[in-house]
């Protein structure tokens, strides 16, 4: 064969490799000019995500993205919400998938919370968006499975500092809260239930407006101790923070709020509310669980205008701090 051939098959040789590495080249590396989230909200297979990938960034090429992402350990694509940065290799692209896998953060959950609150700041730490999380949160069948239902759910909750997968879904952050909540009520807590004659739900409901009631932890006792006496009495708890509730706007209560038609409203109905006003501070638990028995059955917000209570027997001298108090909040105004 003359050098001449020879030649033209070697130049054509080097074409074919040449167009090959171009080819590989525009397709080994994500196509995004900007930052673009790669937001898988279910787990899927590899082939799924092969297939997600070359859509929404480009890469496409032989053996293909799932050959890496096996070479590299990560088999099981997880919900995940991913920044991936222009130009992304497709092996720099599965090492941050096995990365956010495993990776996790600190989630504070705070008490006084409802579901608002929780629900903003869990979707700030889990993958999923908070109409996705208000949904779960929100459905009767997950949560019978857990125990609960749309007004007893903060039952599952107990504020304290969790480690969280940033892969973790609402389900499997519920259930995760179920069991933080199982370990919350150890024996002597179970014990302290039957001693005081009431239910884990009626001392999260208590606590919860305890909780509501009070900044003071020093009080917390005394108010749980009001809220018992009274049902043990089978008075109206008349408790201000579950009309607050009932009306679904803070601020302060006035005559015609007495009157709102809610189960929650315990100027209209006696007994607790149906489910708790908010996620109770578990030293409000406590109160309910170990405080002493006061003999008090009013308290009002002092008139000094300090966050504290004053705490009476009688009705009669219930009556003159309330006034006092009014008086001051009045002057105030002016």
């Amino acid at each position: 064969m003359g050098r001449s051939k020879l030649g033209v098959i070697f130049i054509g040789v080097l074409l074919i490799v040449g167009i090959g590495f171009i080819f590989l080249g525009q397709h080994l590396k994500t196509n995004n000019s900007e930052d673009r989230v790669l937001n898988i909200k279910n787990s899927i297979s590899m082939d799924s995500l092969e297939i997600l990938v070359a859509n929404q960034f480009g890469i496409s090429f032989y053996p293909g993205f799932g050959k890496i992402c096996h070479w590299i350990g990560y088999d099981h694509p997880s919900p995940i919400y991913l920044v991936v940065k222009p130009k992304t290799s497709a092996w720099n692209l599965a090492k941050l998938l096995l990365k956010y896998q495993s990776e996790t953060s600190n989630w504070v959950l705070r008490s006084s919370w409802y579901s608002k609150e929780l629900v903003v700041s869990i979707a700030g730490k889990i993958p999923y968006d908070e109409k996705t999380i208000l949904g779960i949160l929100s459905d009767s069948l997950v949560l019978a499975s857990l125990g609960v239902n749309r007004q007893t759910w903060p039952v599952l909750f107990i504020p304290n500092t969790y480690n969280l997968k940033k892969a973790t879904t609402p389900i499997g952050w519920l259930k995760r809260m179920k069991i933080e909540s199982d370990k919350f009520w150890t024996k002597n807590r179970e014990k302290a239930l039957m001693t005081k004659g009431i239910s884990k739900l009626d001392a999260v409901i208590i606590a919860s407006i305890v909780t509501k009631e009070s900044n003071k932890i020093s009080e917390f006792g005394k108010i749980a101790s009001v809220y018992r006496l009274r049902l043990k009495l089978n008075m109206p708890l008349q408790a201000d923070p579950t009309v607050v509730f009932a009306k679904g706007s803070s601020g302060r209560v006035l005559s015609a709020d007495l009157k709102i038609n809610s189960a929650y409203n315990t100027y209209l109905y006696s007994g607790l509310p149906p489910g708790p006003i908010c996620i109770p501070d578990p030293l409000a638990i406590d109160s309910c669980l170990f405080g002493r028995e006061y003999p008090y059955l009013y308290f009002c917000a002092n008139s000094n205008l300090q966050p504290e209570h004053l705490f009476e027997t009688t009705l009669k001298a219930h009556n003159k701090n309330a006034r006092a108090y009014h008086r001051a909040l009045d002057a105030m105004k002016k």
